[in-house]
């Protein structure tokens, strides 16, 4: 997997783990997956 790639996803569930959207964000990751 890409560095710079993987960094920026832990940023985004880090950011997206506060709010209750984080779900929501897997769910259309896991989707278009």
């Amino acid at each position: 997997m890409d560095q710079i790639s993987f960094s920026q996803h832990g940023k985004l569930i880090l950011l997206f783990s506060h709010s209750p959207f984080y779900l929501v964000a897997m769910e259309l990751n896991l989707l278009s997956e």
